[in-house]
């Protein structure tokens, strides 16, 4: 059951990163750019939650599998996650200071959406061949 929640605040985490940079990007009109912004922004709100919990879940699989922490892929893992979160929270920063009517950085936010992605992606990648990539 934990892994199987796990699983899926991982698919979550993909899937609503995925659906913020499309929002974002294939908005043309700047009304509706600062409405896209405003949008993403309350979903990473949520998205912190979903942090807490993939950290809460991963941490409960890994003595039920009889695995240890200091695994290199687990601890791979660990580190991953603590910098895709940083990274989200550095890009939701962003947004939030656009909504106050700063300039947006966008090779910036480009260049943080990037790094989630491959982060989220090898994080994956390191849990299906439990080979990290660190």
């Amino acid at each position: 059951m934990v892994k199987t929640l796990h699983l899926l605040l991982a698919t979550l985490l993909l899937g609503i990163h995925i659906f913020n940079t499309l929002l974002i990007y294939h908005t043309r009109h700047s009304e509706m750019q600062l409405s896209a912004l405003k949008a993403t922004l309350q979903l990473d709100k949520w998205v912190i939650g979903f942090f807490i919990l993939l950290l809460a879940t991963g941490t409960l699989i890994v003595p039920t599998y009889h695995w240890h922490y200091d695994t290199p892929w687990i601890s791979a893992a660990y580190r991953s996650l603590l910098l895709t979160a940083l990274l989200w929270g550095s890009g939701a920063w962003l947004k939030s200071q656009r909504l106050k009517g700063k300039p947006l950085r966008h090779t910036l936010l480009n260049s943080i959406s990037l790094a989630i992605f491959l982060f989220l992606l090898l994080t994956v990648k390191d849990a299906v061949t439990k080979h990290p990539w660190i």
